[in-house]
């Protein structure tokens, strides 16, 4: 059953539900049919497996996400539909005055019908009447708004144009696109009532009903079906970052909703991470080389912090327990004292910032941004005598790379449901 589908996803390596139609999606990606393939095992469930030796680097998915908003930050500086960088004197939409469409963007239907259907809502929630006061970070509410104006999209107007349209203005850019669309969406796991804390059930009951006031009456859904939709994202929501340079701090510009990135599985160690493009969509690419028949995965948390904290956050905001290799050893990937690489346990030296992708670059967000930075990070890769960072300043490090992705710290639980990228850093919902 659907219910068995989404327990067994669940306790055995992963929150996220893992269904036939998101198989189809994941594995059906024209280009790497004979990279991956969707399995299931006994100790994960279903996951995504490698069909033959993959690359370090290979593209093994990209998918354009059911939904992606930008931070509240990055309104001014990206596109809200593609969440590219843009000038910030790009004038906003004349309607909402809070978007603003790249010209790839404005120059397609599809794209511009996204922002036409949240346009008045965004407006309101600009200048909302006296005696509302809408939340101090707008982000998690667009992500909601957007999910249910998709889902009244494809369910009131299944022959009209729909978001996922834009996938055909993407046809040029050389590699087929996974369509997230709205079933895939509610076929993602939700957490089941009985394990979601009293004051999280509060906090979605009350996001779902700003919604309520915020959309348009032929939008808007029950009170009880916007919170479950709202679980759906909380469990499965993606913390995306800018592109980088190797070895450059991550910038966090927005969050996002893919079904088909969904379908990988949560590992400590993972042998792939996510990314967003250009085009805003999202590519999982692997980031070590990956043996036929090993399975891919990804990281849904930190995986520099200690194994308690790690397992505690995963039960906490994933609903699940990890049993990887790390967590059972209740060790931690060390990371360089000098430039802020991540290096595998056992590593002899660092590998001095070598990853291109985002999971490889992510703890030089910590530090060491700067002209010596950089060269030390360039230095790295051919000096032999580093140590490992201590276990409390890599705490203090990580708290730090967290904090500067959030304004409200870990305190915000008391007050906000905190809906967690795939990385661990918070996305709060006021």
């Amino acid at each position: 059953t659907k219910a068995g589908e989404e327990t067994e996803g669940r306790h055995a390596g992963g929150a996220k539900s893992r269904t036939a139609r998101a198989e189809r999606a994941t594995a059906g990606h024209e280009g790497t049919t004979d990279m991956i393939e969707v399995r299931h095992t006994a100790r994960s469930g279903r996951g995504v497996f490698a069909v033959r030796r993959l690359k370090a680097g290979t593209e093994v998915v990209r998918a354009l996400p059911a939904a992606a908003v930008c931070n509240d930050t990055a309104l001014s500086s990206h596109c809200c539909v593609c969440l590219s960088p843009m000038p910030t004197t790009t004038p906003p939409c004349g309607k909402c005055r809070t978007s603003r469409l790249c010209g790839r963007c404005a120059a397609s239907p599809a794209a511009r019908l996204v922002h036409d259907d949240e346009c008045q809502a965004l407006a309101l929630l600009r200048s909302p009447p006296a005696g509302i006061a809408p939340p101090e970070d707008t982000r998690s509410l667009r992500l909601l708004l957007r999910l249910l104006l998709l889902r009244w999209r494809s369910a009131a107007l299944p022959e009209e144009p729909q978001y996922a349209d834009r996938a055909e203005d993407l046809a040029g850019d050389g590699t087929d696109v996974c369509v997230d669309e709205m079933e895939d969406v509610m076929d993602l796991f939700s957490p089941p009532e009985e394990e979601v804390p009293e004051q999280l059930a509060s906090n979605f009951l009350a996001m779902a009903q700003q919604a309520r006031f915020f959309l348009g009456a032929h939008a808007r859904l029950g009170l009880a079906e916007t919170s479950g939709l709202l679980g759906r994202a909380y469990c499965n929501s993606l913390t995306l970052y800018a592109p980088a340079e190797p070895g450059d701090p991550l910038r966090e510009v927005g969050v996002g909703v893919s079904a088909s990135i969904a379908m990988f599985n949560h590992s400590c160690s993972p042998n792939a991470a996510w990314e967003i493009d250009s085009s805003g969509c999202l590519r999982v690419v692997t980031t070590a080389e990956v043996p036929a028949g090993d399975e891919l995965r990804i990281t849904y948390t930190d995986p520099r912090q200690p194994a308690a904290t790690r397992r505690a956050r995963l039960r906490r905001h994933f609903f699940f327990d990890c049993d990887c290799d790390l967590c059972r050893a209740g060790a931690a990937p060390w990371v360089c004292a000098l430039c802020g690489h991540d290096n595998a346990r056992g590593e002899p030296r660092c590998g001095g910032g070598s990853s291109s992708t985002a999971a490889g670059s992510a703890a030089a967000a910590g530090g060491g941004a700067g002209k010596g930075g950089h060269r030390a990070r360039r230095a790295c890769g051919v000096l032999a005598r580093h140590a490992a960072m201590p276990v409390a300043k890599r705490r203090r490090a990580a708290t730090a790379s967290a904090s500067r992705s959030t304004a409200t710290g870990e305190s915000g639980a008391e007050s906000a449901a905190e809906m967690r990228g795939g990385d661990g850093r918070k996305v709060e919902y006021q």
